[in-house]
């Protein structure tokens, strides 16, 4: 949002991959609901990339490079026929992996659709399957919250987690935070432990003392959230622990595409549906608490940082992602 300004006093220090509006990690992005496709065709994008994603008479949901390769027109205005989607201008048809029976083929991307959202692979073969949220894999029940834009880039927004000196200057926790990290050996993930320690006497009372919090994000695109562990109202009831994914799509070179997804623990019976229900709501509304206070800080960055030792989190999260493959996106 702000690169272009003060580039004379305060010159940005641009890096490989991290925060660079002109690479885009190959990696998993959420770029639309299943639902929006509308006559079977859906137009989106990934960075400055265009994107179709059509679905065939089978059911079966693709997704294409969005230029016909004949004289360019955008196949988002084609009709999808049988198991193939056709150009509006001169009728040259594309199935699903991209092959056209005129002449020129068309890239094709692998799809995923879960939470009723579709993701796309920005390269021609997913490094690895479109992960889940490791504590709860297949055991969960969703509830989608609504997409958000942010005038920042999509890897700012991910240091927000990361960042534990705001949870006192930001939020007022009084918070004393510990961390740890590993990186998977393919580089498909980091993940990052917290133990939090409250400091002042209300909010020991309160909390019970403390509690635990873990960040994972795979390929910079998709995030996971377990938080609020081991808080105990009082310091005798145990207040559930809330779970998130989010989905994080650079668009053009000012706006961030963010799509939260809450998650809970399956439960069975009237009961366990109403109190899954209450949790969904409990974790939305902590959501929605902590991104407005997160919100005034995004929208306002210029990220040019000079780092110090408790920002360790940080560093070694920009030095993963500037490690990653790029897509030709």
């Amino acid at each position: 949002m702000f690169e272009s300004n003060n580039v004379e006093t305060q010159p940005l220090k641009e890096m490989n991959i991290f925060n660079n509006w002109n690479s885009v990690v190959e990696a998993w992005y959420c770029v639309g609901e299943e639902s929006a496709l509308k006559n079977n065709i859906l137009s989106t994008q990934v960075g400055k990339q265009k994107l179709v994603i059509f679905r065939t008479e089978s059911g079966k949901i693709h997704c294409l490079d969005a230029f016909c390769s004949h004289m360019g027109l955008n196949l988002s205005l084609g009709t999808v026929v049988k198991e193939e989607i056709r150009c509006h201008f001169h009728h040259w048809s594309f199935k699903g992996d991209g092959t056209c029976s005129k002449q020129k083929d068309l890239n094709s991307y692998p799809v995923e659709v879960r939470y009723g959202l579709i993701w796309i692979w920005a390269g021609k073969e997913a490094r690895y399957p479109l992960p889940l949220h490791q504590d709860l894999l297949e055991n969960y029940t969703f509830k989608k919250g609504p997409l958000y834009t942010r005038p920042s880039h999509p890897h700012i927004s991910l240091l927000n987690a990361l960042d534990i000196q705001h949870v006192n200057t930001v939020h007022a926790l009084d918070l004393n935070v510990t961390a740890n990290h590993h990186e998977a050996p393919d580089q498909s993930y980091i993940h990052y432990d917290f133990e939090g320690k409250f400091l002042t006497k209300e909010k020991i009372f309160l909390t019970g003392g403390g509690y635990r919090f873990s960040v994972r994000y795979a390929g910079a695109t998709v995030g996971f959230l377990k938080a609020l562990e081991g808080i105990k109202l009082f310091g005798m009831i145990s207040f559930p622990t809330i779970y998130a994914t989010f989905g994080y799509r650079p668009i053009n070179h000012d706006q961030t595409a963010i799509q939260p997804i809450f998650l809970t623990p399956k439960r069975k019976g009237l009961l366990g549906w109403l109190k899954s229900k209450l949790h969904l709501f409990m974790t939305e509304m902590i959501y929605n608490r902590l991104k407005n206070e997160d919100g005034e800080i995004y929208e306002n960055i210029r990220f040019n940082p000079n780092f110090t030792p408790e920002d360790s989190n940080i560093v070694s999260f920009i030095a993963h992602v500037n490690r990653l493959p790029k897509s030709k996106f």
